[in-house]
């Protein structure tokens, strides 16, 4: 449940504009390990 609620929230700050590095930021602050800018783009 947590990973699809991450995946919905790199993907509206995707949709948003939001830059990779804020995205990693964001998963970083969520407690994870950083996003790559591909893994981004797959999302």
């Amino acid at each position: 449940m947590a990973e699809k609620a991450l995946t919905a929230a790199v993907q509206e700050a995707d949709v948003q504009g939001v830059s990779t590095r804020s995205v990693d930021d964001l998963v970083q602050a969520m407690g994870m390990t950083g996003i790559s800018k591909s893994q981004v783009s797959r999302l």
